[in-house]
């Protein structure tokens, strides 16, 4: 039977661009799984360097491994290329450059059960030192009943990739959950809560077996096009207001925390606004600054306490033309002084 047509307990989908230094590692990872009843989806966002043809090379030698090459597109449309092609009951995401433990897949079968939705596990960091970064955690399970338990108990405001979790494929197709293919920054957060408000019965499982490998231009250092930050923050703030609004948010943790995780959104807005190499015209600065949610003001936090408190000062009392006229200033301040020694205050 050909592997196109052969259906598969787990759908693993692999999102590839441009990965050829660590894409060996990660297949080879996938296809030497203890559980072996997966398909592999490696879906081959128009890479430019041998990915693909790395990709065709394993298709060839094992029939669970499905290719598809596709024109570059972004993250998120790679991987809905992969919901739409998964044929699996369960599906769970890989990054082309990260690896998987053994056990991997087995671990996380072991906790499948009629009722769960969703199982979560953990990852540690390998950093580009070599040095591994890991810590324990304990396992559980969270329904309507106890939903906060995910952000106070389960960090679930820093474990927020699409990674590591074991997604039920009916639950996905039935509720229509996509990435945002609008946005680079945040689409896996946005899909996971998505997928959360949507969860009746979650499973924590304790388990590391997924190897995040931690390089120096990770996504999440990154600050990308203005349009896309904004596009960003209105989906992460659309989500998490839809989750306080249908689950039971009643613990004060769990509240800090997603209002916290809601506050990086607004503080990433007003850093791009003001970033010298993407000019932004006043009225626009202003009617963005205007738009966004500062009811988690005190919840931003910058390395500067003394300038950050003068700065949200005007912003809480709605000062917003002395803040942007500061913030705008301080800017070319800093360009002109890259070669000089002026102290710079705000």
């Amino acid at each position: 039977m050909s592997n196109i047509m052969m259906s598969h307990f787990v759908s693993v989908i692999v999102p590839v661009y441009n990965t050829e230094k660590y894409l060996d590692k990660c297949i080879q990872s996938i296809l030497n799984q203890s559980f072996t009843d997966f398909e592999l989806l490696l879906i081959n966002d128009g890479s430019t360097d041998r990915s693909g043809a790395i990709c065709d090379a394993y298709a060839l030698q094992d029939e669970r491994v499905r290719v598809f090459h596709k024109k570059n597109g972004g993250v998120s449309s790679t991987r809905n290329m992969g919901l739409d092609e998964a044929k699996g009951e369960w599906i769970t995401f890989v990054d082309s450059d990260d690896w998987l433990k053994p056990d991997y897949l087995m671990n996380l079968y072991a906790c499948v059960n009629e009722k769960v939705d969703l199982i979560i596990a953990y990852a540690e960091n390998v950093m580009p030192t070599g040095e591994i970064l890991t810590k324990e955690h304990s396992n559980g399970w969270v329904s309507d009943d106890n939903f906060s338990d995910l952000f106070s108990k389960y960090e679930m405001c820093q474990n927020t990739t699409c990674w590591a979790k074991l997604y039920k494929t009916s639950c996905i197709k039935n509720n229509k959950i996509r990435f945002n293919e609008n946005i680079s920054m945040g689409e896996d957060t946005v899909f996971l809560y998505n997928y959360l408000v949507h969860s009746l019965l979650i499973y924590i499982s304790g388990q590391v077996d997924y190897c995040y490998r931690d390089t120096s231009n990770s996504l999440s250092k990154k600050f990308y096009l203005f349009s896309m930050e904004i596009e960003g923050y209105k989906q992460m703030n659309h989500v998490i207001t839809q989750m306080f609004a249908i689950k039971k948010i009643n613990n004060i943790i769990a509240e800090q925390n997603l209002k916290t995780l809601k506050a990086y959104y607004v503080w990433r807005i007003l850093k791009c606004l003001y970033n010298p190499d993407a000019f932004i015209p006043v009225k626009q600065r202003l009617a963005v600054i205007k738009s966004l949610d500062f009811s988690v003001l005190e919840y931003i936090a910058d390395g500067d306490t003394v300038k950050w408190t003068i700065l949200k000062w005007f912003l809480r009392h709605k000062f917003f033309m002395i803040y942007d006229s500061l913030r705008f200033i301080n800017t070319k301040l800093k360009t002109y002084a890259q070669k000089s020694y002026w102290i710079v205050f705000l």
